[in-house]
């Protein structure tokens, strides 16, 4: 030991770490298996790296890389889709099966008719979405015994959305779905949403059986003849009346969201939506009449400003080609009268609803009457038949003159004298006596009776039509 450094003081140390020394730990991602692989990696038989698209392997190939869910049977929901598909056949032949036996000689021919013009893929798959009451104790009975399992798999499922809690109540199917028979055949070309020529053409049928007649905004002949008019007829125009339409059927098939009646028909209205913007505010007769259609189908959800909003923007294209002015800048004498009726029906259709939205809003209409002459609206009577439909039976109800034309010119006097009467409440009423207001308040109701008793005795037999009897 060397005593020379004994008298010197030494430079103080750093303390040390205090406790045991902790050397930084380096975790290890544990790979992820991986339950399903792209198509592409399925069929090459080849090592999937799976999830997100596009894996490695289709990545350095440059192919298309698609995963479906469908194919992995080892999925909880696959194993459930299989289930209910299963329930969905069941259902199919447990029905067919019934109405066979049940069935009459008639019956049963169309029902046979209906399986041998389709294949038993495509029968499942057009009427897939309706009740069977039929095989309601069937699938009540499968639905108790799954239970049970489902509740002890709800945590395991939580990553996965949720099935309907009843899935065979709108895969059920019935034989009235095979034989229902739409009154107009329109092709699916029309409209860009997920449907077939059975719903469009279903669709159509009801609008100009339970809409069409009670609010007429367009021409029946023109729209079904001549489709291939742009003037008469476009996807926008379609996409409106599929969507109101959609409010009259029963079809779960309909509805944008499964299971949720709300949403029937949103898919039409958003096409519709989406092609009106496209439209960049075109003054159009189409785009009147898409518009004004697009505004009841608001009003029949229960957005009623919307609905208003909606409304104006038709009124408003309407003044722009001149619906509601003059007729010397847009209309010449050398237009066909076919064309006049059917500028003139959107013209008196859009007053009248203009008219009752206003009368809902409490304010009088700030619409003058269109200036053609109502008789060119009314007039031009085809002669179309009534029927009611869905109807599965030929002798259900009658077949019955429309009277379309005798409706819409009652519907237009009373219109006019609704209009009266909105001017009187919210406007004249202010500045006047009592007696003045009983004098004008019973000269109104004398207007409203004579055009309630103006229907002929001819026609007494067209009385149960509904929209005789709703103007009546």
């Amino acid at each position: 030991m060397n005593h020379n450094h004994m008298g010197r003081t030494l430079p103080t140390l750093a303390p040390g770490p205090r406790g045991a020394f902790a050397a930084p730990v380096t975790t290890i991602a544990k790979s992820r298996k991986n339950s399903t692989a792209c198509t592409s990696c399925k069929a090459a038989k080849r090592k999937c790296s799976g999830r997100p698209a596009p894996c490695k392997a289709c990545q350095t190939s440059k192919v298309a890389c698609v995963f479906d869910e469908s194919l992995d049977l080892r999925r909880k929901v696959a194993v459930r889709r299989t289930q209910g598909e299963l329930q969905h056949y069941k259902g199919l032949l447990t029905s067919l099966f019934n109405k066979i036996r049940d069935a009459d000689e008639a019956d049963t021919y169309e029902i046979l008719e209906a399986i041998r013009c389709n294949e038993f893929e495509d029968i499942a798959t057009a009427v897939e979405g309706l009740e069977l009451p039929s095989t309601e104790e069937t699938s009540s009975d499968s639905s108790s015994s799954s239970e049970g399992s489902e509740s002890e798999e709800a945590e395991d499922d939580s990553e996965f959305p949720k099935e309907l809690s009843d899935p065979e109540k709108t895969m059920r199917l019935t034989i009235e779905r095979l034989c229902d028979t739409p009154l107009y055949q329109v092709p699916s070309s029309w409209t860009y949403c997920d449907a077939d020529d059975f719903v469009v053409s279903h669709l159509v049928s009801l609008y100009f059986t339970w809409d069409h007649p009670f609010s007429q905004i367009l021409d029946q002949d023109s729209f079904l003849i001549d489709m291939g008019d742009p003037r008469f007829c476009t996807p926008l125009l379609v996409s409106s009346i599929l969507a109101v339409a959609a409010t009259y059927s029963d079809y779960p098939k309909i509805c944008a969201i499964r299971g949720i009646d709300f949403t029937r028909g949103q898919n039409f209205f958003e096409e519709a939506e989406r092609l009106w913007k496209a439209e960049r505010g075109r003054p159009t007769l189409a785009n009147i009449q898409a518009v004004t259609l697009m505004s009841r189908f608001l009003q029949f959800q229960g957005q009623r400003q919307a609905s208003w909003l909606m409304l104006k923007q038709a009124v408003q294209l309407a003044k722009d080609i001149g619906l509601f002015h003059s007729p010397r800048r847009h209309w010449g004498s050398d237009m066909p009268v076919k064309t006049r009726h059917v500028y003139a029906v959107a013209a008196w259709g859009l007053y009248i609803m203009n008219s009752e939205m206003s009368f809902e809003r409490g304010r009088a209409p700030d619409l003058e009457p269109p200036w053609c002459n109502p008789d060119t609206a009314y007039a031009y009577d085809k002669g179309f038949m009534w029927s009611a439909y869905p109807r599965f039976k030929e002798d259900d109800f009658q077949d019955l003159p429309a009277q379309l034309g005798a409706t819409f010119n009652r519907t237009i006097l009373l219109a006019k004298i609704a209009v009266k009467i909105q001017e009187f409440l919210f406007i004249e009423s202010w500045g006047m006596s009592k007696s003045e207001i009983e004098a004008t308040a019973n000269d109104l109701m004398n207007q409203l009776q004579l055009v309630i008793e103006g229907l002929p005795a001819s026609e007494a037999e067209q009385r149960e039509l509904p929209h005789v009897l709703l103007v009546q």
